[in-house]
């Protein structure tokens, strides 16, 4: 049956409304494409792993040149200190207090000969009274030493070496006799002391002390601008020391002496920094990179001096922390196309250099990484 004017126009309208529909339905896949890939991203949020590193190394530092091989103004300095220093025993049992004893020269300037008695009374510069112990005769135009002791019992009678008068005696003959000590004198208690192993590594700590002081003293004299010395950076050899009296020897005091080595290095701590903190960036490895440098933790010491050569080894420390950067090749965003995000986040936390790992997808209806690399950015947490 032919089909009629009217059968055919809604024949045709039927074929264009699904042609239109098609092409409705095409736009829309390809709007939604479009809208997908341009406005799908994933953001990998990586928190690293902070590593501990350290630059620890020796600088050769010399006397004859005031450079070291790295490029470091420096110079060695040196020099050799004898010191003294007498310290008091140490006190092992606190005794009553008895009349200090000790020796006296009296003398006479005049030509007639002077008696004593026993007890004779000494008054010191200072004002304390000794006796004499034994009658004696000062002879005329001479001398004779006597045994003497305090008039009262207690330390006040342990006095240093003074001059003495004779009470007893006139004014002019006080003037033409008189008697002068040259020791001090002791026994003021019954305390008893001891040059003890304790004592005299105490009084070797504080020989030491004052060797870098008189060190520099030493080394000013000579020329040498102190002030340019690397602050807290000395080395101390002693090549003699002597104890006197002894150790064990039971005495009020003791002696120490010393005879040093000590050398010092001119430099500005600053250099020594700024190589270390090279030293530390040449830590990293490929694919790592320095995140900080801990200068609180800077250090340096004068490990080692050579007497011979005349050369010093200064040891420099730096520590800092490093982690993995933003070129790894973990890190690549081509591993992560159109991965599920689980998947993801569990390779990159099984590397030791991530801690943590959170990832974004946008739009939220996403449910794996997007296909374009472009798309993916990794970053770090701050």
């Amino acid at each position: 049956m032919a089909k009629t004017p009217d059968s055919l126009r809604k024949h045709k309208i039927h074929f264009y409304r699904q042609i239109a529909f098609t092409f409705i339905g095409a736009a829309l896949v390809v709007l939604v494409g479009l809208i997908y890939f341009s406005l799908s991203q994933a953001v990998i949020v990586v928190k690293p792993t902070l590593e501990k590193v350290s630059a620890d190394f020796n600088v050769l530092v010399k006397s004859d040149t005031e450079q070291t091989a790295e490029g470091i103004k420096a110079k060695v300095v040196s020099t050799e200190v004898l010191t003294e220093k007498t310290s008091p025993a140490e006190l092992l049992k606190e005794g009553d207090a008895q009349p200090a004893t000790g020796q006296v020269t009296l003398k006479n300037t005049s030509k007639t000969p002077q008696p004593l008695v026993a007890t004779t009374r000494l008054l010191s510069d200072g004002g304390v009274l000794f006796r004499i112990k034994k009658s004696v005769t000062v002879p005329a135009g001479g001398e004779i030493i006597v045994d003497v002791y305090a008039d009262k019992p207690g330390k006040e009678g342990e006095i240093a070496p003074s001059r003495f008068t004779i009470p007893g005696l006139n004014q002019t003959r006080q003037q033409e006799i008189y008697g002068q000590s040259t020791d001090a004198m002791s026994g003021g208690t019954k305390a008893s002391y001891q040059v003890t192993k304790t004592a005299v590594n105490a009084a070797i700590e504080a020989a030491k002390a004052n060797i870098e002081t008189m060190a520099k003293t030493q080394l000013a004299a000579d020329g040498v601008k102190i002030d340019q010395i690397l602050p807290n950076a000395v080395w101390i050899k002693i090549l003699e020391q002597t104890v006197k009296p002894e150790e064990g020897t039971d005495a009020p005091s003791f002696t120490v002496g010393m005879k040093a080595q000590v050398a010092f290095v001119l430099a500005d701590p600053k250099d020594f920094l700024a190589l270390a903190q090279k030293q530390l960036y040449a830590t990293t490895t490929l694919g790592y990179e320095l995140s900080s440098s801990d200068e609180g933790s800077f250090t340096y010491s004068l490990a080692n001096y050579d007497a011979d050569k005349k050369t010093a080894q200064v040891r420099v420390v730096l520590q800092g922390n490093r982690r993995i950067s933003s070129n790894n090749p973990i890190l690549n965003p081509s591993n992560f196309v159109g991965q599920k995000p689980t998947i993801v986040k569990q390779q990159l936390e099984a590397d030791q250099g991530i801690e943590s790992v959170e990832i974004q997808l946008r739009p939220f209806w996403l449910r794996r990484i997007p296909r374009l690399v472009d798309h993916i950015y990794v970053q770090f947490a701050q």
